[in-house]
């Protein structure tokens, strides 16, 4: 296939949420003029993971991806499962470890223990020294933060898990001492819900596993964003909006009254359901109020693609999130690509 004839099928397949600067760039074989930092990516791709996602040859695949789309290095993240993922934990720090410059890793396991709080309806003295010392022992092999977090999360499959922990759960509030003693951030998904609320019907219909109604939890997001200042909560796919309020007006509103909280931008992967709080209009162009509220707050913005890297459609996922930055002034394309994201999970300035 022709590169004019993969930009004519980006362009006609994908209107809602690829810039056009992107096909023209396919078309032209360029590379991508801007380099980025990707924020968020997920090593898990179903059985096999070894050899579909850590062996040597895999590895050394998704790297040349990474190039090819201008990232510069990737966080990795377990995806918030509610039981413990050993297994995979393990590979994903010696992947992290053997290529320090472009893979770096959030710590994982800490949403199992949250959910057997959940489950017991209490939160032992034995559980928060687990769930304390997991924290610890994940910062000493070298992760960069915590995550990935679920405070409310939809299920889009029969095997896909739903979740709902209060935000300010008494282990999300550790959890945010733990970040500002260990200097590090959370990264925390979380549906936005501004009032108790009926699930949306198509959420119903997809799975069985989503409740008919959700519960109000912004208010309960801001206890936790105010319990510890110093810690830095990174408020995860932005700009995929699942229930209708996660509007520009409350974001701004939120950056304005907590300084620890950032946003992470992701660029949408189907019809938007709600489109009019979509970060693209129709002709793949950043909508004028999001392009002001990132100009407004310039360093509380990065870019995670949410892309498993062992699965079809990595490379176009990375593509769709990088091309976000065309839209957006050279300066503050610099921050929010990778400026904010070097200062916020404190990685090396040289990688």
């Amino acid at each position: 296939m022709s590169r004019s004839t993969i930009a004519g099928v980006l362009a006609a397949a994908l209107p809602f949420c690829v810039l056009p600067a992107l096909a023209q760039q396919v078309a032209a074989g360029e590379s991508p003029a801007l380099k980025w930092i990707d924020a968020h990516a997920h090593p898990l791709g179903g059985p096999g993971i070894r050899e579909h996602v850590f062996s040597p040859e895999r590895l050394a695949e998704t790297l040349a991806i990474h190039e090819r789309t201008g990232v510069i290095r990737t966080v990795m993240a377990l995806p918030p499962a509610p039981r413990e993922m050993p297994q995979l934990e393990k590979l994903l720090l010696e992947a992290a470890q053997s290529n320090p410059k472009r893979l770096a890793f959030l710590g994982g396991g800490l949403q199992a223990l949250v959910h057997q709080a959940v489950d017991r309806g209490e939160t032992t003295d034995e559980l928060r020294r687990r769930f304390e010392a997991k924290a610890a022992e994940l910062v000493r092999a070298g992760a960069v933060g915590f995550g990935e977090m679920t405070a409310l999360h939809f299920s889009f499959r029969e095997e896909h898990p739903y979740q709902a922990v209060p935000p300010d759960h008494p282990l999300f509030l550790l959890l945010a001492d733990l970040a500002a003693r260990y200097d590090v951030p959370i990264d925390l998904h979380i549906e936005a819900a501004v009032r108790d609320m009926a699930v949306p019907p198509w959420l119903l219909e997809i799975s069985p596993l989503n409740p008919p109604s959700a519960r109000e939890n912004i208010t309960a997001f801001e206890r936790l964003l105010s319990s510890n200042r110093k810690a830095r909560i990174v408020w995860e796919h932005i700009g995929w909006d699942n229930t209708g309020d996660l509007t520009t007006t409350l974001l701004r509103r939120l950056l304005r009254a907590h300084a620890n909280l950032y946003l992470q931008l992701r660029a949408p992967v189907r019809p938007p359901l709600f489109p009019e709080n979509q970060l693209l209009n129709e002709k793949g162009i950043l909508r004028a109020e999001w392009l002001d509220l990132i100009r407004s707050f310039p360093e509380r913005f990065v870019l995670g693609s949410d892309t498993f890297m062992a699965r079809p459609g990595f490379e176009e996922g990375l593509k769709r999130t990088g091309a976000l930055l065309g839209g957006l002034p050279p300066e503050v394309a610099r921050k929010v690509g990778q400026e904010n994201a070097i200062r916020i999970y404190r990685l090396k300035r040289e990688d």
